[in-house]
């Protein structure tokens, strides 16, 4: 419907946010810039073989690129993620 023909890809993006960690961020226009990349997004696919994956942005290594409060609100976030991921796969 959008004009491309040929195969339905199964893919999702699933966009998760949790607004006391936006909000902590984003209160400081210095901060502001990080917004490009919120919310935080997990990728789940099917290949042409039927295998599902999850797939994401590590977080916790971007992390490393902040000092102060955004570094350790991201790595909250990082640890939030891991969480998210295993209840997933259970």
């Amino acid at each position: 419907e959008h004009g491309y023909e040929g195969e339905i890809f199964r893919i999702n993006v699933i966009s998760i946010c949790q607004t006391e960690y936006s909000y902590n961020i984003l209160q400081d226009d210095k901060d502001k810039g990080i917004s490009a990349i919120m919310p935080c997004r997990i990728g789940v696919y099917e290949t042409t073989g039927g295998e599902v994956y999850l797939t994401r942005m590590n977080i916790g290594l971007f992390s490393k690129m902040f000092k102060g409060k955004v570094g350790e609100i991201l790595r909250t976030v990082a640890e939030d993620d891991e969480k998210i991921i295993r209840d997933i796969r259970e």
